[in-house]
């Protein structure tokens, strides 16, 4: 199988060579080489934050909406770390330059955009719930969060670069099992293997470029190969569907999504995430129930 996923990524990076893909930003180089120091300097972190104006606007922004759920109003970056704590903040920093990069400008963008947002939150509560059994492959509910903002990122530089490809976007939210040989055939390749390939240039784990990379794969056995982070993977494509569902809940993605999906329908074609992650099908559906009502907050 790996020679398969190989294949993928050759066939993707074609594809890479004719669209542009957003870079990584100075700035999250910088606060990665900091925070991985051992004892990151939050004054110096803030000082590099501080060159520009509009990021540290942005990021105070973004740590005082409801989503992060500060005690009490941030007023600079030296506050918000001292009050997050460095793993918090850096998804903050992923957050909003992401979506800096990839852009919002046009409903289509801003439907995928928060389905991506919704994914990783709903990516970190699941991984909570099931911590103990994450712990065995040391993933964390960082790397939760961070791979399903990162998992259909793809999306809209694919957009942007050539409108024809709108037609095969509103597929990518269906889960069809066929999807990524649907993508294949119309495209060339498929929004997995350029957002794997996206997420490695931003400097992602092995393990989240290949949870990434396979998102869409409902039968684990065939990518054995590949050697995937199978409770991440399975993590992700729980909250990628729980996420889904409440955008359709919502109406959240307009003619994107044609029609909800039962959880034992979503059950049926995922039996290897649920054993992953040791659920059955009442379990999901009291989760997804109660998920939505986190994401409706």
């Amino acid at each position: 199988m790996e020679k398969l996923t190989v294949e993928r990524l050759k066939q993707a990076n074609e594809i890479v060579k004719k669209i542009k893909l957003p870079i990584q930003p100075k700035i999250v180089i910088d606060i990665n080489r900091e925070a991985g120091s051992g004892e990151p300097n939050f004054q110096l972190i803030s000082a590099l934050i501080g060159k520009d104006a509009g990021l540290t606007a942005k990021l105070l922004h973004v740590i005082n909406s409801p989503f992060f759920g500060v005690s009490k109003e941030v007023t600079n970056i030296t506050q918000a770390l001292s009050l997050m704590g460095m793993d918090n903040f850096k998804k903050v920093i992923l957050t909003t330059c992401l979506r800096e990069a990839i852009g919002t400008a046009n409903k289509n963008d801003q439907a995928f955009w928060d389905h991506s947002l919704r994914t990783a939150v709903a990516a970190e509560k699941i991984a909570q719930k099931v911590s103990g059994l994450l712990m065995v492959d040391n993933v964390t509910p960082d790397h939760a969060y961070i791979t399903g903002l990162f998992h259909d990122s793809s999306i809209p530089v694919f957009i942007r670069k050539d409108s024809s490809y709108e037609t095969i976007a509103q597929l990518t939210l269906s889960h069809k099992p066929d999807l990524v040989k649907t993508e294949e055939d119309l495209a060339g390749t498929d929004h997995c293997s350029i957002g794997a390939m996206l997420a490695k240039s931003w400097s992602l784990s092995t393990s989240i470029c290949k949870a990434i990379l396979h998102h869409h794969v409902n039968d684990y056995s065939t990518i054995k190969g590949d050697d995937p982070p199978y409770k991440l993977l399975a993590v992700v494509q729980l909250a990628d569907y729980i996420a889904y569902t409440y955008d359709y809940s919502v109406g959240g993605v307009g003619t994107f999504i044609e029609k909800d999906w039962d959880t034992y329908e979503w059950v049926y074609y995922h039996k290897n995430a649920l054993d992953e992650l040791d659920m059955t099908e009442e379990e999901v559906n009291e989760l997804k129930l109660h998920l939505h009502d986190v994401l409706g907050e």
